[in-house]
């Protein structure tokens, strides 16, 4: 398994929707939707707060 496959799979097994990260990180829905999919590359900054949306979510928190 691909690092990226590795946190979509985290996203998606915490409920988070791939909405919420992209209004967190500043991009759209379809850019980032292509990035866990391997079509794109992100900035490493995005990418840092990316994971650290994922790593830090709490189910409580939803929008």
């Amino acid at each position: 398994m691909n690092e990226r496959m590795y946190w979509k799979l985290l996203r998606v097994k915490k409920g988070i929707k791939i909405k919420q990260i992209a209004e967190y990180i500043g991009c759209s829905l379809s850019y980032l939707a292509r990035y866990e999919k391997g079509v794109v590359d992100m900035i490493d900054q995005k990418v840092k707060g990316y994971r650290q949306y994922i790593k830090q979510y709490q189910p409580n928190e939803q929008k």
